[in-house]
């Protein structure tokens, strides 16, 4: 069989997920558009698609909203055309807890599942979100370390399982207790550390490219690394040193679980220069880049979410958007109010959604 340049859905079956009952959609292999009024279902679709790539969603609020009223479960269920065959992934949600499936056979752990569906997504909360909080850009750092270097999960699960012991030993004032994971804290944060250094240097090369194509008026910006602790030192010499800190704070205070990613624009900070303008088309960039980089990497597309793109973006980002979008090879969904959107690529499928129907038009 051919290899495939870009991970696709090709079909999704939505059950009980907000205001969507039972939807079945057969999708475009590049580009797909939903329109219809606000309310109607089209960023629950996407949540949807964005639940199996990650499992939560891009939305605040409760998971147990998903889940539709009345409903004692919501479940997504996609065939997911991957590199060199097609798979059939299932997610559901029932009594709180989360369960997954690929080609029918259940999975012990969801990570292995979220890694087979490479999933990004643009919405109107992410360029916010992404200059405010350190949690996000973290998030959006570990996306590329996971999505590309899978066999680092359990340095993660290792390192968290012994950050939540230190800290319980330092909130009871125990030094003696906290200080013997240190070892395999330094151990495991700085892998985590390395695969993150990894990462900014190809993407740093990434979001040049992709603001020239998108946002010529950023140029020069820049994406440094912020590992957690002071540099210069081994994180275990960093932790040993400020032990004393940590026991008063009553929490591990520094550390990879502290890193961040500092954006510059010309020597500055950007979220002090950055108009709420410029900031969406940053948080379009970022995201168009970490797509070019795994691409890159991996020789494939992720799948690529739009929500609302046309409100948060000025007709001349909207047109280099489509121009992108019409010469990858990634497939992209994209949602509006209008039925005819200038994001639309020739080659693309309509969606009418309409009270938590989804008709294709095209």
């Amino acid at each position: 069989m051919t290899e495939r340049q870009a991970f696709r859905f090709a079909g999704v079956r939505i059950e009980s997920i907000r205001n969507l009952s039972v939807v079945d959609v057969e999708a475009s292999s590049h580009a797909n558009y939903l329109f219809g009024f606000n309310g109607s279902g089209k960023t629950s679709f996407l949540e949807a698609l964005y639940l199996l790539g990650y499992g939560r969603s891009f939305r605040s609020g409760s998971l147990d909203a998903l889940t539709q009223r009345g409903s004692e479960f919501c479940r997504v269920v996609a065939r997911v055309d991957a590199p060199s065959a097609q798979v059939t992934v299932g997610l559901e949600r029932r009594s709180r807890s989360w369960s997954g499936r690929i080609d029918g056979a259940p999975v012990e752990q969801l990570s292995s599942l979220f890694v087979s569906v490479p999933v990004l997504c643009f919405d109107p909360a992410s360029s916010m979100s992404f200059l405010s909080e350190s949690e996000s850009r973290r998030r959006f750092m570990d996306w590329g370390v996971f999505h590309v270097e899978p066999s680092l999960l359990p340095s993660w699960r290792r390192y968290n399982r012994a950050l939540k012991q230190r800290n319980a030993a330092l909130r009871l004032g125990d030094g003696s207790s906290a200080q013997a994971w240190v070892a395999q804290l330094a151990i495991e944060g700085e892998r985590i550390d390395s695969a993150r250094q990894r990462f900014m240097l190809g993407m740093q090369r990434c979001i040049t490219d992709a603001v020239s194509r998108l946002a010529p008026a950023l140029t020069g910006v820049e994406l440094k690394l912020r590992s957690g602790w002071m540099a210069g030192i081994s994180l275990e010499e960093f932790m040993l040193g400020n032990e004393a800190r940590d026991l008063k704070l009553g929490f591990t205070a520094g550390g990879p679980h502290r890193a961040d990613l500092q954006i510059e624009w010309d020597a500055k900070l950007f979220r002090d220069v950055a108009s709420r303008g410029q900031a969406k088309a940053l948080s379009l960039s970022l995201m168009i880049a970490q797509a070019t980089w795994y691409h890159g990497l991996r020789g494939v597309w992720p799948v690529l979410l739009f929500d609302d793109v046309g409100s948060e973006l000025d007709a001349i980002h909207q047109t280099r958007l489509r121009e992108w979008i019409s010469q990858s090879n990634a497939q992209t969904w994209l949602s509006g109010v209008d039925r005819d959107s200038p994001l639309l690529p020739a080659k693309g499928a309509r969606f009418h959604v309409e009270q938590g129907k989804i008709t294709r038009l095209i």
